[in-house]
């Protein structure tokens, strides 16, 4: 266990309950206005399912998860400034552009013309867009014109690969530019995906006003990124840090159907005038009262499913493309970093074993697979193996060997991001008064992402502070 400093108390005290980026989001806009915050994380490290590893033989930090933002993501961006993150953190483009590699090394370029609204920068890239024909380009064309118009948008509870069929795209257009966005940004297979969740990501990244469809990676491990600058900034505003801490329960006033603190795992309990849960839904669901779990939307908590992402860490002896990342087109691989060029730092050094000193250890990819079902039960072996298939067939030129790899599985990386499980998102205010739910699966209307998580630390923050005795 670890604590901060002690701070003239602020008016009010709220436990929350979970370091990833929801939790941390709320926390730090509570610390902002002065409230007394406890921060209580079950594991040794903040962060979440958005952290950072050390694996020395990788050399440096390894993420449990590359990810890819957007600069349209503004609850996020707001997080970071509020913490002190640095620009020169992550690499934004100065204009929406992806390679999209095919079987064979055939490229298609997906871009915008940065000098112009997203909307009208789309159009002009798809018009330039090449390997896609014409009559393809001009129906996205004229789907993004009616989508501004408000005509073609998805009905409720339709999948994506239907909507996009119904409303004229081609399945060119769709395996090169839609399904890779519907992976990336919802973690499921189109055929599964919610169309409304991939409408509200069209609709921030290219119809808003301020629409940014930018994509911004991070350029340092994610704990650098956003986890230990939380830490300080909740420490510097005397808010108490309790790592390896499980919370065992809620407390709650049964007559009056209120949240008043927390039963720990050693026994201990702790009152508090709110409480935001910001974990995963089956956890907040243990967590409630035994004689509230079964009330409907309590025990819908238990049954929002789940969808894996599993990430590669591999040091390779050449980097098969040019550039900072690529996109794979019909692949069991979706995206591959170049790590070390985005960092802008060399690969380190390693023994030759020839007794010559030091010798190049590689260079070092990471590699993305959204809604891995099909993969996440495979061992180390197999899913090195399916590395090395892609490498030989996606990539042009002399073979590319794996000198080391490294798989990392999150089984329950989102909520699974489909019609019935949208149905059942539930939104900030739970059955207890004083207790709000935080994180990435709560109704954002937002897929779930980084975007999403911190939106909902966010509403979870301005709700607690809407409580009597708050300022």
């Amino acid at each position: 266990m670890t604590s901060g400093s002690t701070a003239t108390p602020g008016t009010g005290r709220v436990a929350v309950v979970g370091a990833g980026v929801a939790g941390l989001a709320a926390a730090t806009a509570l610390a902002a206005r002065g409230v007394q915050v406890e921060l209580f994380e079950s594991a040794p490290a903040a962060g979440g399912r958005a952290r950072s590893f050390e694996y020395d033989s990788m050399g440096g930090a390894v993420d449990n998860g590359q990810h890819l933002l957007m600069a349209c993501y503004r609850e996020c961006f707001e997080f970071f400034a509020r913490i002190g993150v640095p620009e020169e953190a992550y690499l934004i483009q100065d204009a929406l552009e992806a390679t999209m590699l095919e079987r064979g090394g055939k490229a298609v370029r997906v871009s915008s013309a940065g000098r112009w609204p997203a909307s009208v920068g789309l159009a002009l890239g798809l018009l330039r867009m090449r390997r896609v024909g014409l009559p393809s380009r001009l129906r996205a064309l004229g789907f993004g014109a009616a989508l501004r118009a408000g005509l073609g948008r998805p009905h409720k509870g339709e999948r994506v690969t239907p909507w996009l069929e119904r409303v004229g795209q081609s399945s060119r257009m769709r395996q090169v530019f839609w399904d890779p966005l519907c992976w990336a940004t919802l973690n499921e297979k189109p055929e599964h995906a919610d169309a409304g969740l991939l409408m509200a990501v069209l609709r921030r990244a290219f119809l808003d006003a301020d629409a940014d469809a930018r994509l911004v990676v991070p350029r340092v491990g994610l704990s650098e990124l956003y986890v230990e600058p939380s830490l300080r900034y909740l420490r510097a505003r005397g808010a108490t840090i309790h790592l390896s801490t499980p919370v065992r329960h809620f407390l709650h006033d049964a007559g009056t159907q209120r949240a008043t603190g927390l039963a720990l795992r050693d026994g201990s309990e702790r009152e508090f005038d709110a409480i935001i849960a910001a974990l995963p839904p089956t956890r907040v669901h243990a967590l409630m009262p035994e004689a509230l779990r079964t009330q409907e939307s309590t025990a819908l908590l238990e049954h929002l499913g789940s969808s894996p992402i599993v990430n590669f860490w591999a040091r390779v002896d050449r980097i098969p493309f040019s550039g900072d990342f690529v996109g794979l087109v019909d692949c069991p691989v979706h995206w591959i970093f170049a790590r070390e060029r985005i960092e802008g730092r060399t690969p380190p050094q390693r023994e030759s074993g020839q007794g010559t000193g030091r010798a190049h250890a590689g260079e070092l990819l990471t590699a993305t697979i959204s809604g891995a079902h099909d993969l996440v039960e495979r061992d180390r072996e197999q899913l090195q193996s399916v590395f090395e298939a892609v490498l030989r067939e996606w990539f042009v030129g002399p073979p590319v060997r794996v000198l080391e790899f490294r798989a990392i599985k999150e089984k329950s990386a989102t909520i699974a991001q489909t019609p019935a499980t949208q149905a059942r998102r539930l939104g900030t205010r739970s059955e207890l008064r004083g207790l709000f739910h935080a994180g990435d699966w709560v109704d954002t209307g937002l897929p779930a992402t980084i975007e999403s998580a911190a939106q909902a630390g966010h509403a979870a923050a301005r709700a607690a502070l809407e409580l009597p005795g708050f300022e």
